[in-house]
């Protein structure tokens, strides 16, 4: 009868139970351990370096995508407060110079009138 485990550290457990003399069982425990005390292969430690180097991308591009974006979003507030300052601005010169137009217009349109019938009489 055999029984087998892997034990917290990546080490494997093996058990086998032999019938020795006087009906009295005998256990006998294989225990087999990998790789130099990390309980990895050198594949699997490989594989670990791999994800780990993966992760380490990964989260690198994470913050370097999250710093342009922050870039953008600060840029984006930039250029809304430059267009509100640059609307006031021109509602100021609106106002302005359309109340001064309106006024010189008044002014000569009389005389423009007058022009204008002396040409089609």
């Amino acid at each position: 009868m055999s029984y087998s485990t892997t034990q917290p550290g990546g080490h494997f457990v093996g058990y086998d139970w032999i019938l020795a003399a006087q009906d009295r069982m005998l256990k006998i425990v294989t225990e087999m351990r990998s790789g130099a005390g990390s309980g990895l292969s050198p594949f699997g430690q490989n594989a670990a370096s791999t994800i780990r180097d993966s992760r380490e991308r990964e989260k690198k591009e994470m913050s370097d995508l999250n710093d342009r974006l922050a870039s953008y979003i600060e840029k984006v507030r930039f250029l809304e407060a430059q267009n509100r300052k640059l609307a006031a601005d021109l509602d100021a010169l609106r106002s302005k110079w359309g109340k001064d137009t309106h006024n010189i217009r008044n002014m000569y349109e009389g005389e423009l009138a007058v022009s204008a019938a002396y040409y089609t009489a």
